[in-house]
């Protein structure tokens, strides 16, 4: 492209984007991707297990959040992670990226020539959810929209750990 676009809208993805789950996701990855070239950018995700969804109330959504971005912008390095709930109450949120709170399980099954197969699905392991996180929102039937940061960097850990660097350094001029 001769030109780098206004915005990066990544999506509309079927299923949610929640938690700890953006950091495999593809959707976030693109939207993170638009970021790294400091494009304006969104992850889209319709939170529905149904095999029949409907889209229109997440485009809605999407035109206004991508309105709202060409009017006033984005922090460079930032890029929002939409999820919408299915159904929607019409409220919109924004909140913290949670904790995970659901574990991967396998459910075996065997296909027409008894071979094994597994299919991967997440179960939930937490009754409690934080209040003001992605969770927390999208179980209230609200819309969350989570900023993410390009830098995951924990600073205060970089204070605390970096007399480390002499010990480990000193390890390799025996």
């Amino acid at each position: 492209m001769p030109e780098k676009p206004d915005l990066v809208i990544s999506g509309i993805n079927h299923g949610a984007n929640l938690g700890e789950n953006v950091y495999y996701s593809g959707t976030v990855g693109a939207a993170r991707e638009g970021a790294l070239h400091h494009i304006p950018s969104v992850a889209m995700s319709l939170c529905s297990k149904k095999t029949e969804v409907q889209f229109e109330d997440s485009a809605r959504v999407a035109r206004a959040v991508a309105e709202l971005i060409l009017q006033e912008g984005l922090p460079d390095q930032v890029l929002l992670n939409v999820n919408v709930p299915e159904p929607w109450n019409g409220g919109v949120k924004f909140t913290r990226q949670s904790q995970k709170i659901t574990r991967n399980q396998l459910s075996e099954g065997k296909d027409p020539r008894g071979r094994s197969y597994f299919w991967l699905f997440e179960q939930r392991i937490d009754k409690d959810v934080e209040p003001h996180t992605d969770y927390a929102a999208i179980f209230s039937g609200t819309v969350s929209i989570t900023p993410l940061h390009l830098d995951p960097t924990h600073a205060e850990s970089l204070n605390h750990l970096s007399h480390w660097a002499a010990p480990i350094a000193a390890a390799f001029a025996r």
